[in-house]
């Protein structure tokens, strides 16, 4: 099985009200998220028809798009520390200590013992 990118960020197929589903995998948690795709993710998450997927350390892109702000969130057990001290003023609920996965309104993340 493989994925295969068929459309860029600006393809009018992937705007913001177009996609029911917006998946982020979990990337290394030192990656840094462009300003284009923050915006985008952003844009994505302000859509109450379309539901974000966080897995693992993809609460690290959520968080560099600004999306976590007064909600609960997963993200690795083993870096909510780490997650907090870096979205801590976007006053997050972190539940991933607790929770494997929560749902917040359209927004779903997962989180589990993540080892570098």
């Amino acid at each position: 099985m493989k994925i295969q990118c068929t459309h860029h960020l600006s393809s009018p197929e992937v705007q913001p009200g177009k996609l029911d589903i917006v998946l982020i995998p979990g990337p290394d948690p030192s990656s840094v998220v462009d300003e284009e795709s923050k915006k985008w993710l952003a844009a994505h998450a302000a859509v109450q028809s379309t539901d974000i997927l966080s897995v693992c350390t993809g609460a690290y892109i959520c968080g560099a798009a600004g999306i976590l702000k007064g909600r609960k969130f997963c993200g690795p057990r083993s870096l909510q520390g780490d997650l907090k001290s870096k979205f801590g003023s976007q006053e997050v609920d972190w539940v991933g200590g607790e929770l494997r996965w929560v749902r917040d309104g359209n927004i779903w993340s997962s989180g589990m013992f993540y080892l570098p």
